[in-house]
């Protein structure tokens, strides 16, 4: 029994379908690593090591080292 529709057969690969939402995902983070860059560079209060992970994430991210992971990380929640 064959579980795949005729037609998802002729459409689009499964390939290239994977590797266009790896390139948006990719640029998502690269974009959400900037804007909690931004908002942690004015906050007077900031936590430095939050800071330098997040410089750490988007210089990953930038180098390509992180397309294609399936596990997201998440920024550890702000106290105070």
């Amino acid at each position: 029994m064959e579980l795949t529709h005729p037609d998802a057969r002729n459409s689009c690969s499964g390939v290239a379908v994977k590797d266009s939402v790896q390139r948006f995902v990719h640029s998502e983070n690269i974009a959400h690593y900037k804007r909690l860059i931004v908002e942690s560079e004015r906050d007077p209060a900031r936590d430095e090591a939050r800071h330098r992970m997040l410089l750490r994430l988007l210089a990953e991210e930038l180098a390509g080292n992180t397309i294609g992971q399936t596990v997201k990380r998440f920024a550890a929640p702000r106290r105070g």
